[in-house]
């Protein structure tokens, strides 16, 4: 498992006395535990000692000594002792960065995790719903041509039978009828001279 200190972390913070804002410590402060030298006039620091972290992963506060040169100490050892087992919102430090731009940072990360996942869902779904749809129109397309295909099977029967008892019953007809009689003879109204005479 990896080494996770506060001192690392972008949501280690610290007060600013003028403000009371959470800021974050800077690399000085976040090696040593002792804040940013006094301005040249000889004041106050501007942070404060004591480290915070903005999500409350851990109770710093707690964790550090109250006063004097063992608060700066505490502080040190708070910030360098490895969290490993216990911090899981440990997010890099990005100098330059507020403890509140990491928050929102890691928000709207998570954010974009979310909306990908919700995107993929959503387009599982509408996957899904169109294979359903082609699905049912297959099975419906098959069970039409299927209806179509046993129909005309029915007329192809429907007319071969027709077509036989059409046979059958032109063959009685025509066995049944009567005989052709002979053609009648013909009757001229001109007498045909008999050639046997002349000969």
């Amino acid at each position: 498992m990896a080494t996770v200190k506060c001192a690392d972390c972008g949501y280690l913070g610290v007060r600013q006395r003028s403000t009371r804002l959470l800021i974050s410590p800077g690399n000085h402060q976040r090696k040593t535990g002792c804040p940013a030298p006094p301005a040249a006039d000889g004041g106050r620091p501007a942070t404060g000692v004591r480290p915070m972290c903005a999500v409350a992963a851990c109770n710093l506060i707690k964790e550090t000594e109250s006063r004097g040169i063992k608060l700066i100490l505490s502080a040190k050892e708070t910030m360098n002792r490895d969290r490993g087992g216990e911090c899981d919102q440990f997010t890099t430090w990005m100098p330059g960065l507020t403890p509140k731009e990491h928050i929102d940072m890691n928000l709207l990360q998570q954010q974009r995790i979310l909306d990908a996942k919700i995107l993929k869902e959503t387009r599982a779904r509408e996957d899904q719903r169109d294979r359903l749809v082609n699905e049912r129109a297959d099975r419906l397309a098959s069970e039409q041509k299927s209806r179509e295909d046993k129909r005309d099977f029915r007329q192809g029967i429907y007319l071969i039978l027709a077509a036989i008892i059409g046979a059958v019953a032109a063959g009685l007809f025509y066995r049944y009828l009567p005989p052709p009689s002979a053609p009648p003879a013909v009757q001229s109204s001109h007498a045909v001279p008999d050639t046997e005479k002349w000969v």
